[in-house]
This record gives C-alpha cells, sequence and structure tokens, in this order.
C-alpha cells in the first residue's frame, strides 16, 4: 500500500489560487469601492464633503474586502490592495483619539 497516493473519490487538496482580478461579486465592490475613495479624497477642494464621502467609500470598500477575503475566500491581490483604505482610515481615526485632536 502506498502512503502518498491519490485514489479514486478521494478529496484532491487544492492551493488557493492568487490571481490579480477578483473573482467574486463581493471582491469586485470592494475594489470599486476603494478605486472610488481616492479621487472623492484628492478632489475634496471641488466636491462639496469629498473628503467625507471618499472617507465613507474607503471604509467601506476595505470592510467589503475583509469580508470577501473571510467569507468567500477572495485571494486576488486587488482585493488586498482595497485593505489599504481601511487601515488608513483606521489609523487616522485611532491618532485622532489618541492625540485628543489638538
Amino acid at each position: 500500500m502506498s502512503v502518498g497516493a491519490e485514489h479514486r473519490g478521494s478529496p484532491v487538496k487544492h492551493r488557493p489560487r492568487i490571481t490579480i482580478l477578483p473573482t467574486t461579486d463581493l471582491g469586485r465592490w470592494a475594489i470599486g469601492l476603494a478605486a472610488a475613495s481616492f479621487p472623492l479624497v484628492f478632489a475634496a477642494g471641488v466636491v462639496p464633503r469629498g473628503a467625507a464621502l471618499g472617507f465613507v467609500f474607503g471604509l467601506a470598500g476595505g470592510v467589503a474586502a475583509l469580508m470577501a477575503i473571510i467569507r468567500d475566500r477572495e485571494r486576488a491581490v486587488t482585493v488586498f490592495a482595497a485593505l489599504l483604505p481601511l487601515v488608513v482610515g483606521v489609523a487616522f481615526v485611532l491618532a485622532e483619539l489618541i492625540s485628543g485632536g489638538r
């Protein structure tokens, strides 16, 4: 009897594939929301309340990316990059809370 042989009917173990583009709907939403946050933040001088709207879009995109990674097991590089606005937003809020808004 061979130890490492594959037998018919045995489950095949696959490594998670790392892709560039997302494969799930939630991953696509995360990319879209995170991508929409950057122009809104940088166009804050032109668009009224653009920075706040961009901040909210960035947080929503990051949360959607986190859900896609955990729940749907999304492994796309762009979905991991969509976590960046969430990390920046949380760091900004924590810095404001720690410094006391000085």
